[in-house]
């Protein structure tokens, strides 16, 4: 009668033991898969500071000149 409680007793250990195995092991898995994503949003968003920087770096070499607009109708043209 003893030894079949201690028998239980490592049983019920073992089926624990590797039952939180596999929950670390899936913690694990998923940490790293969230860790991918954030690194590919980090290297996508580095990439779009670099365009958006090359893009206004090009803006202030430009000469910058003001754009031409007509008058609209409803602004009094005044007579010279």
């Amino acid at each position: 009668n003893n030894q079949v409680a201690e028998l239980a007793t490592i049983c019920t250990k073992d089926v624990l033991q590797s039952k939180q195995e596999r929950d670390n092991a899936y913690e694990i898995k998923w940490r790293d898969e969230k860790i991918d994503g954030l690194t590919q949003s980090t290297k996508d968003l580095n990439e779009e500071i670099e365009r958006l920087k090359a893009a206004l770096a090009e803006q202030s070499v430009k000469p910058t000149k003001p754009q031409w607009r007509p008058v609209p109708a409803t602004v009094p043209v005044t007579q010279r």
